[in-house]
């Protein structure tokens, strides 16, 4: 259908084209057809779902829905940049209570609406823009393998609602039913869905098209990397790297663990490279590079090993396939990528070698010198060049007030650095007084060795003196060489160097993580157990298939969680919940798992509620048939890690067929929002703490202190709306936790076969084959190679948001081809 939709339709990527141009072909009636009947089912389903919205008043997600549709028309290739924009950020599950349906499946069918409505009421496509063009009809083996696996996807879809006992829709189903296959199989026919609006874009204005997606990409990780700022910012301080908290930002896909945000980083870092490399000056250009540095933060504070490889992983592959495609540059631009190379590895060894023993504060201060060298290096040389015994006549000068500054002020050596980097640093831009630049850098050097003295004594200075003695030979040499020559040693752009600065900064953070908490070190100490351990639970994942069939064609999607809870019934399987009683009377039911149940291993059933007046109380309905353990709690939290808690912990009796009042305060020290820039958010949650237990709830009620119940929907009268469940610690049950283990658990050899055909094809076209002189193609094959790294220790696929990108860029780099222009 696909292809069908794509014939003889070259929508624009912005407006209409502009008059006097020459027309595309008459689209024809049948391909009109079509596209209105996608249009009007799209529309259907879209505003199904709005209607059924948790949140607000329906009528309110329906008018979002009509208004997205409505823009699409009027502006067909804003979608483009729009949607990855948003993607990552428009996760409210916590809030709604949806784990089958989201945000992601109104956007996609909004955006399905309005393109495939301007698709059917235009007669004809617009005409090209620009004089690149991509007019090569997709090669037949890509077609090939996009409709074996989205068959193959079908299939599996099939066998996963079967073997959940049947299809049976609802909305809040949870993990365990066959829902769950639909869940997963939407990412894939999602970005086959939008596919052709993109191929109509793409081949109006390829390059427009392309930069729409690279920049929505780039800002789509802007969102993600404020949101794990604002979160770290919230539950721990921005430099600690010893406290156990993994940052998630907003993916609430992680609320069973798993590497949502690791996905999607390293799809996205690769995409504000090429913004970094391709935007002009301006703010386009600060943007993607301010976006990669909160990025880098991002990735450091994940802790995650394996976003820790794929990430370099897909720059060097991105960097190969740019060289390559740059093959005919001038050696100085070779030149140019050489010195960056040498000043990041060079400062990574410095601050490597320092930064045991002088701290943060002289990682900062050696990251100064390199800049600052940086800057010398590129500085323009003045026309008569100034008598050696004045420089150094300078330097001995400023060196000797900046001991006196470190004597005589309070915290003197971090003053006497600053005031020397200030005027080396105002020196370096005029030629005349490119000398004293040269002597305040002298003078620099000696305040860093003062830092680091500063900080940590004799044995900090003595490991500093070598990396002082470096970087003034390096200064020295600098100086003699240039002395009344215009040449500069390296490049002068303030791009390239602020690139390699920001470079430096990354390394710096991988440093302060690596180096600076406990917590990554204790990580990296226990890599060769967790990978025995990742091993053992795919084989025991896999130990499931035993029939030819289920070998061929898959258990189903989305069914590894229930089976593993089969697999473990008597042993450690997890808990579970669900909806009982009757539509007047409904009650949630808490089983408990079989696992040793601590404070991270309970299953929680939460929901978000305001700050309230303090203290608080619980009133609620309980029902088990044996003593059982009710755990409440009201904490700050955002989804898997809590700050400050209010608990109870109430025994309850064997009820028999009686339900039990209960009305109890939570105690504990008063929890808050936190601060105004950096508010925290509450969540009130219920768990069994029982092992092998059944316990049954009804009518919630969190009272306040002037008596107002902060729930919404807590007698459970519309299902289980505004309900979250969480899984803080016990991730194995939930994910198989590699790529390749899950889609041939799900969909078979034959699914694997075509998945890992469609990953070497893709990377293929990019590196080798007819895509390989797109502009796209580096950034994509990056993206690809660094989202299948992380891949090789999660499942990823199972996280919609992150399959669709990873599905969409698989499409593109099945079906884009080299420019041509005319």
């Amino acid at each position: 259908m696909a292809d069908s939709l794509h014939a003889n339709s070259r929508g624009p990527v912005g407006a209409i084209a502009p008059r006097g141009s020459s027309s595309e072909p008459s689209r024809p009636v049948s391909i009109r057809l079509l596209a209105a009947f996608v249009c009007l089912a799209c529309a259907g389903c879209g505003l199904a779902l709005a209607l059924q919205y948790p949140i607000g008043p329906p009528l309110v997600a329906a008018a979002v829905f009509i208004a997205v549709a409505a823009g699409t028309i009027l502006w067909p290739g804003a979608w483009i940049l729009a949607l990855p924009a948003v993607l990552a950020l428009a996760g409210f599950a916590p809030w709604t209570g949806w784990l089958t349906f989201e945000e992601l499946d109104m956007l996609v069918l909004a955006v399905a609406t309005g393109g495939y409505a301007r698709r059917a009421l235009e007669r004809a496509g617009a005409p090209r823009q620009g004089d690149a063009h991509d007019d090569a009809p997709v090669a037949l083996s890509s077609r090939l393998l996009v409709v074996l696996f989205a068959l193959s996807i079908a299939v599996a879809l099939v066998r996963g609602v079967s073997d959940a006992g049947g299809f049976e829709f609802g909305w809040f189903q949870g993990y365990f039913g066959p829902m769950n296959s639909v869940r997963l199989a939407k990412s894939f026919f999602f970005a086959l869905l939008l596919f052709p609006l993109w191929r109509d874009a793409h081949a109006a204005d390829p390059l427009k098209a392309s930069r729409y997606w690279s920049t929505g990409l780039c800002v789509g990780l802007a969102g993600v990397s404020l949101a794990a700022l604002w979160e770290r910012l919230a539950f721990t301080r921005l430099l600690d790297f010893t406290t156990d908290y993994r940052t998630t930002a907003l993916f609430w896909e992680m609320h069973v663990g798993g590497a949502a945000l690791d996905g999607f980083l390293a799809l996205t870092v690769p995409f504000a490279v090429r913004e970094l490399q391709t935007a002009g000056r301006g703010w386009r250009w600060i943007g993607a590079l301010a976006t990669l540095v909160l990025a880098s933060y991002a990735c450091l504070t994940t802790f995650s090993r394996g976003v820790f490889l794929a990430i370099p992983v897909g720059l060097v592959v991105m960097a190969w396939l740019g060289m390559r495609q740059r093959a005919a540059l001038a050696g100085s631009v070779r030149g140019w990528m050489g010195w960056a190379a040498v000043f990041v590895i060079g400062y990574a060894g410095a601050a490597f070698w320092l930064f045991p023993v002088a701290g943060y504060r002289g990682l900062l201060a050696v990251l100064g010198a390199f800049a600052l060298l940086l800057r010398l290096g590129a500085s323009p040389a003045g026309q008569e060049p100034a008598p050696e015994w004045r420089t150094a006549a300078l330097s001995v000068a400023l060196s000797g007030l900046v001991l006196l500054a470190s004597w005589a002020l309070p915290r003197g050596a971090y003053v006497a650095y600053a005031l020397a980097f200030t005027f080396a640093g105002a020196a370096s831009y005029a030629p005349r007084t490119r000398w004293m630049a040269f002597a305040g850098y002298a003078a620099v050097l000696f305040a860093l060795g003062l830092v680091c003295w500063h900080w940590g004594g004799e044995p900090a200075l003595i490991r500093a003196l070598p990396v002082m003695a470096v970087l003034l030979l390096i200064a020295l040499a600098l100086a003699s060489a240039r002395a009344g020559r215009p040449e500069r040693a390296w490049p002068s752009s303030r791009r390239w160097q602020a690139a390699v600065f920001a470079c430096m900064v990354a390394a710096s953070g991988g440093i302060g993580v690596m180096m600076g908490g406990a917590y990554m070190t204790d990580r990296m100490s226990t890599t060769e157990g967790d990978l025995q351990t990742r091993i053992d639970h795919w084989s025991e994942g896999l130990s499931v298939l035993h029939s030819p069939e289920q070998w061929a064609f898959g258990v189903g999607l989305g069914r590894y969680p229930a089976t593993y809870f089969i697999l473990h019934g008597n042993t450690d399987a997890p808990g579970d919940y669900a909806l009982r009683g009757t539509a007047a009377e409904p009650a949630l039911a808490l089983s408990a798992g079989r696992h040793m149940l601590g404070w991270g291993e309970l299953l929680r059933v939460s929901q978000r509620v305001r700050v309230p007046r303090q203290p608080v109380q619980v009133e609620l309905m309980v029902h088990a048939d044996r003593p059982t353990g009710l755990h409440l709690e009201l904490c700050e939290k955002h989804l898997l890690y809590n700050g400050g808690c209010l608990l109870k912990e109430v025994e309850v009796p064997a009820t028999g067929a009686t339900w039990q009042a209960i009305r109890t305060p939570l105690d504990g020290a008063a929890v808050s929002g936190g601060h105004p820039f950096a508010p925290r958010m509450l969540s009130f949650s219920i768990s069994n703490r029982s092992q092998a237990t059944l316990l049954e709830v009804r009518d919630v009620r969190l009272l306040d202190a002037g008596g107002d119940d902060l729930l919404i929907n807590g007698d459970f009268s519309h299902g289980m709306a505004h309900w979250f469940f969480s899984s803080d610690r016990n991730h194995l049950p939930w994910h198989l936790k590699n790529v390749f283990v899950h889609v041939l658990f799900d969909q078979g050899l034959f699914g694997l076969g075509v998945f890992v055909l469609m990953l070497l094809g893709g990377l293929w076209r990019l590196g080798f084959g007819s895509a390989r002189a797109h502009p796209l193609a580096p950034a994509l094959a990056g993206s690809i190679a660094g989202f299948i790294v992380v891949g090789l220790f999660d499942s990823l696929v199972d996280v919609p948001r992150d399959a669709f990108v990873f599905y969409f860029l698989l499409l593109q780099a099945l079906t884009l081809h080299g420019l041509r222009r005319t």
